[in-house]
């Protein structure tokens, strides 16, 4: 046998020792990943029976069932109610409650269902929002709450807890030849609290707010020296069922998509395009695509 084909064989023996143990790998079933995140009381069953809204045509979200609040997330096709252990049911009400807003749609209306308040705390879906006082509460709007003293940006998009765990080998060979997915749980919105400041925080443009010291947007610190002179770069394509929100940011020096900073100066030429529901620049200056912050090259 020549030496070539000793030294194939033999690396075929270690590719398949290295990967057995891949293969071999215990697989998180759907319950087992639901189990390393369920709260007591989850409800799950599509078919339980539904709790009481707090706001009809307002929010199903929250909802009232055997005495005690849930959230549910918005899952098509599927049931995730958690539980609200501190809230208290007799003074809980959504943020539209609170206010006392007319039922009407627009996008902000969108980012603040999943904030509601009692007599003691104030949450953001499930997750009580340490140290903000709800008798002091002010809605700076985009998703963002103060008392003066703390000031928090409650996320309208939620994620999975169980992406945290690495799928196995095994997984992703389903994933990518079966188009099996992998079970998700714990689902929650990600809260973010903000740097305070000598000045209060104010929403000076949609979905950014600044103190004069620190400028966020979507609860991430955006690093601009001129937070005043912020605003959306215009849509090439205004006729694109696109959120404003979406496009670039520009202080007239640097350009950002959302929190993070482009290779790239601000000029007047920039243009930003949205195509298929994402968004693009092009910078006919140096005739350079980008794709949210990343350069195509």
């Amino acid at each position: 046998m020549s030496n070539i084909k000793m030294i194939g064989i033999a690396l075929t023996i270690l590719v398949l020792i290295y990967l057995f143990p891949q293969f071999t790998k215990p697989t998180l079933s759907k319950e087992e990943r639901l189990a390393q995140f369920s709260p007591p009381g989850l409800i799950t069953d599509y078919f339980d029976r539904t709790g009481v809204a707090l706001v009809k045509n307002e929010s199903s979200h929250f909802q009232k069932f055997n005495n005690q609040i849930y959230y549910f997330f918005p899952i098509p096709l599927a049931r995730y109610g958690v539980p609200i252990p501190e809230a208290d049911v007799n003074s809980f009400k959504t943020l539209a409650q609170h206010f006392h807003w007319k039922d009407s749609f627009d996008q902000d209306q969108n980012r603040r269902k999943n904030i509601a308040l009692d007599k003691n705390n104030v949450y953001c879906g499930f997750q009580k929002i340490p140290n903000l006082s709800p008798s002091r509460l002010i809605y700076l709007g985009g998703g963002y709450l103060t008392d003066h003293q703390n000031t928090y940006f409650c996320d309208w998009s939620f994620r999975a807890s169980s992406d945290s765990i690495d799928p196995t080998l095994s997984e992703k060979i389903d994933s990518m030849l079966l188009g099996r997915k992998i079970a998700k749980s714990g689902y929650h919105y990600p809260l973010y609290q903000l740097k305070n400041g000598k000045q209060n925080y104010k929403l000076i443009i949609k979905n950014i707010v600044t103190n004069g010291e620190s400028t966020y947007v979507e609860g991430q610190q955006l690093k601009s020296t001129d937070p005043y002179h912020l605003r959306y770069l215009t849509s090439f394509q205004p006729h694109e069922k696109i959120w404003q929100e979406n496009s670039y940011i520009t202080d007239q020096k640097n350009v950002f998509y959302k929190h993070e900073i482009l290779d790239l100066n601000y000029n007047d030429a920039l243009k930003s395009i949205p195509f298929d529901f994402e968004i693009y620049l092009y910078d006919p200056l140096s005739d350079r695509y980008f794709y949210q912050s990343h350069k195509i090259d």
